[in-house]
């Protein structure tokens, strides 16, 4: 005769192979995930920003961003905000999640942010109206095949047929980080 065992919650004894102790299981697996995506966001800081440490409210934006969570960030100029969306864009294209998209209605500074990643090794890229059909294409190329971690929109393009095309596709494969 088959004994049918049941379980019997948060106490359940390891044999059942309930959903508590799945549930514990993915709780912990889950922690070291985080643990391993804060560690790196820290390698990222150090290694390529150069700081030691996080400023302000800096490190919490970044671990809810990292996260996969929103953040409507204020701070004042020079505050730090481009590094709580640049670390966590590294990071989470690191982990698998890939590209993250930046608007900004500022041309200026998209090619100096832009610059910027490319001096400390990051595919970085932008879509705007200085660029001819076959640059913005050649962006495109390269945004479909994992090519860029921070691509840097115009608010005009980010609404046109094309673009939210390509938004589709990298959704529809998983890569669309932020």
């Amino acid at each position: 005769a088959r004994m049918h065992l049941q379980c019997r919650g948060p106490t359940c004894p390891p044999v059942y192979g309930c959903f508590w102790q799945f549930a514990s299981v993915f709780k912990a697996f889950t922690a070291i995930i985080f643990e391993n995506a804060l560690s790196l966001a820290h390698t990222v800081l150090q290694d390529a920003f150069g700081y030691e440490h996080f400023r302000g409210s800096q490190q919490a934006i970044v671990e809810h961003v990292v996260g996969g969570s929103d953040a409507l960030v204020l701070m004042p100029t020079g505050g730090g905000k481009s590094l709580c969306y640049q670390i966590p864009a590294i990071v989470r294209q690191q982990m698998g999640h890939g590209t993250t998209i930046v608007i900004s209605p500022l041309i200026a500074l998209m090619h100096d942010q832009v610059s910027a990643m490319h001096e400390i090794g990051v595919d970085a890229a932008f879509l705007n109206s200085t660029l001819d059909y076959d640059q913005t294409r050649d962006v495109e190329l390269q945004l479909l095949s994992g090519g860029i971690t921070l691509l840097y929109v115009a608010p005009e393009r980010l609404n046109t047929p094309r673009f939210l095309g390509l938004l589709d596709e990298l959704h529809a494969k998983g890569k669309l980080a932020l």
